[in-house]
C-alpha cells in the first residue's frame, strides 16, 4: 500500500509505492488512451495522401509562419512554394482549417500545433491539482514568494508568471489535456483536417518552473521509482535464474540402500 504524506507548507509528497501506481495509472491514461484514440481516426484522414513515411523519407517543416503572411506572402503561396520544396508535413502554430486544406490540396500532410503552456487556464477553470517542484511549492506559490520579495510580477518572460501566477498542473493529469487539446484535436482528426499533432514544451511565462528533470521533480522521482523497480525485478529474476541453473547442474544425490 501506498500513502501520501503531508510536507511542512501543506502539499503532499508521495511515498515510493504510491509513486510507482500513479505514473503507471497515469501516464497509461494519458498516452494510451488519448493519443491512441488519435491513431484509431488515421484511417479516415486525406485518403488521397500516401502514409507518412511509407514511400519517401518524412521532410518536416515548422518555424513561424506569421512572419510569412506578414511579409506580404499568402498561404496559397506558402503551400504551393513548400510543396515545390518537397515538404511532406507541414506543422502549424495552432490549428487554421484552411491552411490544412490547402496543404493538402498540394499533397502535403497537416500537423496543429499545441503549446503546453496552453493547458494552464483550463486547468486553473477546473482546478486541477498544482504541480510541485524539488523544493516542495506550487508555481503560484513561487509567484507569490517573488512578488512578495520585491519582484515585478509583470516581467516579460517571467520565471513563474506574467501579471498573475502561472497556474502549472501537474503533468500526468489527465482532465487539463481533455480540456485543452485531445478532445478538439481528435474532432478535427475525424473531420480529415489534421494528420497529426506537434507539440511545443517550451514553459512560456513560467521559466522557472515548467519544466521537467531538475525543476518539477515529481517527474524526476517517479520514473526514478520506476526504474528502480524494474532493476530490481530484473535482479530477481536473474537470481531466480541462477538458482535453477545450479539446481539443473547438480547431479543427483545417490540414495544408499541397506540390504534387508
Amino acid at each position: 500500500m501506498g500513502m501520501l504524506l503531508r510536507a511542512s507548507n501543506g502539499n503532499f509528497i508521495l511515498d515510493r509505492a504510491c509513486r510507482r501506481r500513479l505514473v503507471r495509472a497515469a501516464l497509461t491514461a494519458l498516452i494510451v488512451a488519448g493519443f491512441a484514440d488519435t491513431a484509431v481516426c488515421q484511417g479516415a484522414l486525406s485518403k488521397q495522401l500516401a502514409p507518412l513515411g511509407r514511400r519517401e523519407k518524412i521532410r518536416f517543416f515548422w518555424t513561424q509562419w506569421r512572419h510569412f503572411n506578414a511579409g506580404g506572402v499568402s498561404d496559397e503561396q506558402l503551400m504551393a512554394s513548400l510543396a515545390k520544396v518537397g515538404a511532406n508535413v507541414f506543422a502549424d502554430g495552432g490549428f487554421r482549417p484552411k491552411r490544412a486544406r490547402l496543404a493538402h490540396a498540394h499533397g502535403i500532410h497537416y500537423f496543429c500545433g499545441f503549446v503546453t503552456a496552453k493547458l494552464r487556464e483550463p486547468a486553473r477553470e477546473i482546478k486541477s491539482r498544482l504541480a510541485v517542484d524539488k523544493g516542495g511549492k506550487t508555481c503560484p506559490q513561487r509567484f507569490a514568494d517573488y512578488v512578495a520579495a520585491g519582484g515585478d510580477p509583470h516581467k516579460p518572460w517571467g520565471s513563474w508568471g506574467e501579471g498573475k501566477e502561472a497556474y502549472v498542473p501537474c503533468p500526468l493529469l489527465r482532465d487539463p489535456w481533455d480540456r485543452a487539446v485531445l478532445d478538439q484535436t481528435i474532432q478535427h482528426a475525424r473531420e480529415g483536417l489534421i494528420d497529426g499533432l506537434h507539440v511545443d514544451l517550451e514553459p512560456y511565462g513560467a521559466y522557472g518552473f515548467d519544466q521537467p528533470g531538475a525543476m518539477l521533480c515529481i517527474l524526476r522521482q517517479l520514473f526514478r521509482a520506476v526504474h528502480q523497480d524494474r532493476e530490481s525485478a530484473g535482479r530477481r529474476r536473474a537470481a531466480r535464474g541462477s538458482i535453477r541453473m545450479a539446481r539443473a547442474a547438480r547431479p543427483p544425490e545417490r540414495v544408499s540402500r541397506t540390504p534387508a
